[in-house]
């Protein structure tokens, strides 16, 4: 009997060993990593959060996964060095918390969106400071959603590439895009050739990154299948772009933009005619052009728009008086330029 117990004794602890995970160290980094869902979910969710408090154990920095968008605010994202959004869809933050987003990639924080990230903040209510933030935005995919297709490292001088072969395999599904921004710089492209569906022919981008509005943004479009996380290249691609996201972890809200609750809006005028160009006078005045020939300014004592001058412009086919500038001698010589097309 005691043989049978000090055996069962010694398989227990033997077990409890095998199973014990240690406790995860404070790295002294930290990455947010959001997956709300509006529209379409992901079953790949789950694996992407686990991947990615594995990628922070390897890369010494700790993961905080939520859906709560109530996170959005300044003091909250101060404590991260980059915010993912994992597989989100649809309108996932309201006004306040776009902003609170927008004043932390101001300040020098970093962004890392994963596949459906950019199918997020498009479609009803367009956010479209964060579609620029991506780099591009989801235009739809092959029927297909589980297709091997080979990759290539379009920019392999690259620190985030750096680990990766020239061309290696993926299943995935293959995102084709809209709306892609200028200046954002491509890491990987997939061979339209070795699947079915692709839209975007020989340049199809689905790895990019780029500095934006004061911080930093890296874009992957794998990350559909839940097999992709267990692709050692996706994830070395993802360590490397959330490692150049996170830069030094400074942030300086002195760069960013005021809040909008700072501000008050006054109406001036709302009684104009098609006005395409207002701009101040050396002297301080304020002064706009409207299409149809008009020259007027805003006398800020009767706190009205009066004309100061007309301008006999052809106005069919959308022509007319488009732009107006004041000379850099203004004030000795009083000339004013007006564009206009006939």
């Amino acid at each position: 009997m005691k043989k049978v117990l000090l055996v069962t004794l010694a398989v227990a602890a033997a077990l409890t060993w095998y199973w014990y995970e240690p406790p995860i160290p404070d790295f002294g980094r930290k990455v947010l990593v959001f997956s709300r869902t509006v529209e379409y979910r992901h079953a790949s969710i789950p694996k992407g959060i686990a991947t990615l408090t594995e990628l922070g154990r390897s890369g010494e920095f700790n993961v905080e996964a939520t859906e709560d968008a109530s996170v959005f605010t300044q003091e909250r994202l101060a404590g991260f060095h980059a915010v993912v959004f994992l597989n989100t869809t649809g309108d996932v933050l309201n006004d306040e918390q776009q902003e609170a987003m927008q004043r932390y990639i101001q300040a020098g924080g970093g962004y890392v969106g994963i596949h459906a990230a950019a199918d997020t903040e498009w479609r009803k209510d367009p956010w479209y400071w964060y579609q620029r933030l991506v780099g591009g935005v989801f235009a739809g995919h092959p029927k297909d959603s589980d297709q091997g297709a080979v990759l290539s490292v379009a920019k392999s001088d690259a620190a985030i590439t750096s680990g990766l072969p020239a061309a290696w395999e993926a299943s995935d599904e293959w995102y084709d895009y809209q709306r892609l921004s200028a200046g954002v710089n491509v890491l990987l492209r997939v061979d339209e050739a070795t699947y079915e569906g692709g839209q975007m022919g020989s340049d199809h981008p689905v790895a990019w990154y780029r500095e934006f509005d004061g911080g930093r943004s890296f874009y992957t479009g794998l990350g559909h299948t839940e097999s992709t996380y267990d692709n050692e290249h996706f994830r070395a691609l993802v360590l490397a772009g959330l490692e150049w996201a996170m830069g030094d972890g400074t942030l300086d809200y002195a760069q960013a933009r005021p809040e909008s609750w700072r501000f008050t809006r006054t109406v001036l005028d709302s009684n104009l005619n098609e006005p395409v160009k207002i701009m101040f006078s050396p002297e301080g005045d304020l002064y706009f052009i409207e299409r149809r020939g008009a020259v007027k300014r805003y006398d800020v004592a009767a706190k009205k728009s009066v004309t100061v001058g007309e301008v006999p412009v052809f106005t069919g086919n959308e022509s007319g008086m488009l732009g107006m500038v004041f000379d850099p001698d203004y004030a000795q010589n009083r000339f004013v330029y007006i564009y206009y097309s006939t």
